[in-house]
């Protein structure tokens, strides 16, 4: 059995060492073995929100389609294949806590996540308010930050840069419905 290394991807610790904490272990274990389980979770709950936000819409039929029936489609069709992968997953009584030859556990990097989370959520607070120019350089500047190589100056670049590019097509050619400022 592979052993799992936890921390950064470089596979050292902080004094440049691995290292194995056992309650740390324990915790990568358990999610090893039961990761397929919360993998199907995940999908059965993303399913089961494309059919609650499809059935918010018109849905038609077959040969009439609304524009919730193909989120609906589609979220069944999720939820389906989540649900067979964790049912799947607990008659088998979890998955092996073993790891491929060259495979290594590492703690997830959440900087990428929540800088684009941020972003998203910094654009739908701001659009409305401030307008849709503003609201794109915070959307813009803020995902980039959760690049790790990104500087402060190629982030105040690339959304400026960005801003002014999303203005004129969302703004001047499909005309959105925002202000601009």
């Amino acid at each position: 059995m592979s052993t799992p290394i936890i921390g950064p991807k470089d596979g050292k610790g902080p004094a440049g060492a691995e290292h194995s904490d056992p309650r740390t272990e324990a915790v990568v274990r358990h999610f090893l073995t039961w990761r397929d389980l919360y993998g199907g979770v995940l999908l059965l709950l993303l399913g089961i929100g494309a059919v609650v936000e499809g059935l918010s819409h018109q849905v038609g039929n077959l040969f009439r389609m609304g524009t919730g029936y193909f989120p609906i489609i589609l979220g069944v069709t999720l939820g389906c294949i989540g649900a067979a992968i964790a049912i799947g997953t607990l008659m088998k009584g979890g998955g092996t806590t073993q790891l491929e030859p060259g495979e290594h556990f590492h703690l997830p990097d959440v900087r990428g996540f929540v800088a684009i989370v941020g972003g998203i959520l910094a654009f739908i607070g701001l659009a409305e308010f401030v307008g849709f120019a503003p609201a794109t350089f915070a959307l813009v500047f803020i995902s980039a930050m959760g690049d790790r190589t990104m500087t402060l100056k190629a982030a105040l670049v690339l959304a400026s840069v960005m801003t002014g590019v999303l203005i004129g097509l969302f703004w001047y050619a499909l005309q959105i419905p925002l202000k601009l400022w």
